[in-house]
């Protein structure tokens, strides 16, 4: 007896294929929420402070921290990715973390940050001058 050369594509198969295509579609497309927080929303010109952005879902893009540069000085950035698996539910965020010093005192808006087609919420953050007679020695 002669056997079928052809594969046999058994309905499963095919849904799992189905369903593995969809996920990894909607993984790769879905930016989700982004969140942005400051460590303070007063601060010292002689303090920095650090700025969060989460994004959850997808991140594969860097985003243009630019727009901070012109009233805080970038001290250092950094990034985290988490998985997690949880009941069969698959979740992703990425963290980026940056130190910032204030260029002046006054009141400023951390402008909102383009994340690939999505932006940042804009927060607001008041600069104090220095205190008087910080920094100085008494005897």
């Amino acid at each position: 007896m002669a056997r079928n050369p052809r594969p046999c594509f058994h309905p499963h198969r095919l849904a799992c294929l189905f369903a593995l295509a969809l996920f990894c579609v909607t993984l790769a497309a879905s930016a989700g929420e982004i969140r942005a927080n400051a460590s303070a929303d007063r601060i010292s010109i002689d303090d920095s402070f650090e700025l969060s952005f989460e994004v959850s879902g997808s991140a594969d893009f860097s985003p243009d921290f630019s727009p901070l540069e012109r009233d805080f000085e970038i001290l250092q950035q950094s990034r985290n990715q988490s998985i997690r698996m949880l009941n069969g539910d698959l979740s992703r965020s990425t963290t980026w973390l940056l130190t910032l010093m204030p260029r002046a005192v006054g009141q400023f808006e951390i402008p909102p940050i383009r994340f690939g087609q999505d932006r940042s919420p804009p927060l607001q953050l008041q600069v104090l001058d220095s205190p008087a007679g910080a920094g100085t020695v008494s005897d």
